[in-house]
């Protein structure tokens, strides 16, 4: 049998780790992960400023495993840096002679979409944790290969 890790249709997605998981056993994840490495929490939104606030801590956010989306990729997406780096806003210049803020995601971090509980269906949404395509940040590297659900 050949060798998965050999196959390039699943290199492309090795990066990549989808998991099911309620408030209660993201918070215990994110606790773990933030005391074992110091991180930076972004969340990925077009903003009017290029003033992007960062969270020391994600595993007590009040929306911590809510998703009012239909799948994961609705979920808020975040992007998780070694602390005292951090994204570089980019200007998007608007039509009517405005200028909007988006962050990408850069080779220093991983890119974390927690999914969680849609309430008004009942339903638990997937989340992801993602390196970043050109991870070179050792911490994050190891912390999204690393991730494994507990129970």
């Amino acid at each position: 049998m050949p060798n998965q890790a050999d196959n390039p249709r699943r290199s492309k997605a090795a990066g990549r780790r989808f998991f099911f998981a309620t408030k209660p056993d993201l918070a215990r994840g994110l606790r773990a992960a933030e005391e074992k490495m110091a991180l930076s929490f972004a969340l990925c939104q077009t903003r009017d400023t290029a003033e992007v606030p960062l969270l020391d801590a994600l595993s007590g956010h009040p929306d911590l495993g809510i998703t009012t989306g239909h799948d994961g990729s609705t979920s808020p997406r975040y992007l998780v840096f070694p602390r005292g780096t951090g994204p570089s806003p980019r200007a998007i210049p608007q039509r009517d002679g405005g200028v909007k803020y988006d962050i990408e995601p850069t080779a220093k971090c991983a890119i974390l979409r927690c999914g969680g509980l849609r309430r008004e269906m009942d339903v638990l949404i997937a989340g992801e944790l993602q390196r970043s395509l050109h991870a070179d940040c050792e911490r994050c590297s190891a912390a999204s290969s690393g991730y494994r659900a507990t129970g």
